[in-house]
């Protein structure tokens, strides 16, 4: 058996991770209503945040997904912390939750990770 290495993120918090630690989504009330409820009993779910039911967005691998976090990082002005900002991108992993994306302020978040370490 192949093992599947995908790793994704979610569209909507900050969870992260291997695409075997994701939850499943059941389909909509509307899909039940238009007869489809035949996908369901067959196992058909959509990926999601395991913690908030976030949809989530997918990279092939984690080497990868590092690479973009590395992209990104480059991408910032100088004095950018890199190395704080790997410890806590893995932090928001570990974590066991998330945080909803919506109004939230990465450097704010990521400068108070790295005050209480």
């Amino acid at each position: 058996m192949v093992k599947d290495e995908r790793y994704v993120y979610s569209a909507c918090c900050t969870w992260h991770g291997s695409i075997n630690e994701v939850g499943a989504m059941a389909p909509s009330p509307e899909v039940w209503a238009g007869g489809r409820r035949n996908d369901l009993e067959r196992g058909h779910r959509l990926p999601c945040c395991p913690h908030c039911g976030s949809p989530l967005m997918e990279y092939d691998s984690r080497a990868e997904w590092d690479a973009g976090m590395e992209k990104f990082i480059a991408a910032q002005p100088d004095g950018f912390d890199a190395p704080l900002y790997r410890r806590w991108m893995q932090s928001l992993h570990d974590s066991g939750t998330c945080v909803p994306l919506k109004g939230w302020d990465w450097r704010s978040a990521m400068k108070e990770f790295g005050e209480s370490k």
